[in-house]
């Protein structure tokens, strides 16, 4: 699938569907490794409909508690992101190892999985989902058409254009919020302006909002930092915005202790 958001640069192909706005080189891909400079071709969606993950979870699951409570929803998850934390809780499927195997499920696919279990709404969780742009695109109108509520689980990186072409046919977000210092969001391979912007614009659009921070030892567990986060949810995006906080466990490259 021929991919969206890019253009051309002295023969690479510029990405520009989120804040790293990669130059890629030809036969190369970006830094989610999932969007791929074709020759002949140019940017090209190379996991379009594939998907590493199918399962049906409680919708508080994501966490999303003040959404359609009770009820649960069809989650899918494909490979990639375009981050690099490396206390990743789903790193094999963000990193895409060799070892992930993945089916094609095409949008009518999708409905027909939606029916045999019955859910009210699609989440797309476990790994980035925004880099799945295409895939989104197409399919969240054609679930929107049959009432069928689409959910995302996403760190929010992602420039303004495509998200406010996206912004109309998602019903509710949970946005993880890594941290509030913008020299550890560049580290961890992000962008905190990007990510409160992609806030602001889901409920200034009416998306149903809440909000993921996970508490990293040695990344985010700065109280004064955690206070002035908690401070501009409040003031910027309302106080009535649920924020679940999660604790963290060793994995991947991160090995130090949870905090207790």
């Amino acid at each position: 699938m021929k991919a969206l958001y890019w253009h051309w640069e002295d023969g690479n192909v510029k990405c520009e569907l989120c804040p790293h706005n990669c130059l890629v080189p030809s036969g190369k891909r970006g830094f989610c490794r999932v969007r791929e400079h074709v020759p002949g071709e140019g940017l090209v969606a190379v996991t379009y409909g594939l998907f590493s993950s199918v399962a049906s979870d409680p919708v508080e699951k994501k966490p999303l508690y003040h959404f359609l409570p009770g009820d649960n929803v069809l989650s899918l998850g494909s490979v990639g992101c375009n981050m690099s934390c490396p206390f990743c809780q789903n790193w094999h499927i963000s990193t895409w190892v060799p070892q992930v195997e993945m089916s094609r499920i095409d949008v009518n696919d999708l409905l027909s999985l939606v029916k045999r279990y019955r859910s009210k709404a699609v989440a797309f969780t476990y790994n980035e989902p925004l880099i799945s742009y295409e895939y989104l695109l197409n399919s969240a109108p054609v679930l929107e058409k049959e009432g069928i509520k689409v959910v995302l689980v996403t760190n929010g990186l992602i420039n303004s254009s495509p998200l406010s072409e996206l912004v109309p046919h998602i019903s509710a977000a949970n946005v993880d919020l890594k941290t509030f210092d913008e020299s550890t969001y560049k580290k961890l391979g992000g962008d905190l302006r990007t990510v409160q912007n992609t806030l602001k614009t889901l409920i200034g659009s009416g998306v149903h909002i809440e909000i993921t921070h996970l508490l990293v030892t040695g990344i985010n567990d700065n109280l004064a930092e955690f206070e002035e986060m908690c401070t501009w949810i409040s003031k910027t995006l309302g106080e009535l915005i649920p924020l679940h906080i999660s604790r963290y466990f060793p994995v991947y490259k991160w090995t130090k202790p949870p905090r207790t």
